[in-house]
């Protein structure tokens, strides 16, 4: 088994030079039960995560969440498990992880957004927006400079498939 600290030098190695890591907390995809790092920078969030049979890196800017949301169960429970959802474009993520640290991301994500001007875009969150709808909210994201070529291009491909 691969060590949280060694998810995070991965992370730390996908930084842009003038990329500011602002926390990291070890955190469990939901769903692929690939358990890893998750970090948030100054401008998006990074997961990085081993299964049994597979790895995940994923990269979301700022700009293409359009939902955070932390969800801890009651009583005992709550003192060692909690979920952050997360959407992107209409696609929800959930991440697991101790309920402090899940706090601790969402706080994060949060202040990014505020700093970088970014509010939640209702459209983008509807699960019930068409392909096309996300595609042209991706493409005026590239346009505007909030997400990259490399970024527009990947993001595209998540939709696609």
């Amino acid at each position: 088994m691969v060590s949280v600290h060694r998810h995070v030098a991965i992370l730390s190695s996908m930084l842009e030079a003038d990329e500011s890591q602002q926390v990291w907390v070890a955190a469990t995809l939901s769903g692929r039960d690939h358990r890893g790092a998750l970090m948030v920078t100054d401008r998006r969030v990074l997961f990085t995560g081993l299964g049994m049979f597979t790895q995940t890196q994923e990269s979301f800017p700022m700009a293409m969440l359009t939902e955070v949301r932390v969800a801890l169960p009651a009583g005992a429970a709550r003192r060692i498990a909690g979920e952050l959802h997360v959407g992107v474009l209409g696609d929800e993520w959930v991440f697991a992880g101790l309920p402090a640290d899940v706090q601790r991301v969402a706080a994060a994500i949060d202040a990014g957004r505020a700093r970088l001007g970014l509010r939640s875009d209702a459209a983008a969150a509807t699960p019930s927006a068409s392909v096309l709808d996300r595609l042209e909210r991706l493409e005026q994201l590239r346009t505007t400079g909030a997400i990259s070529d490399t970024e527009f291009t990947a993001a595209k491909r998540r939709l696609l498939d």
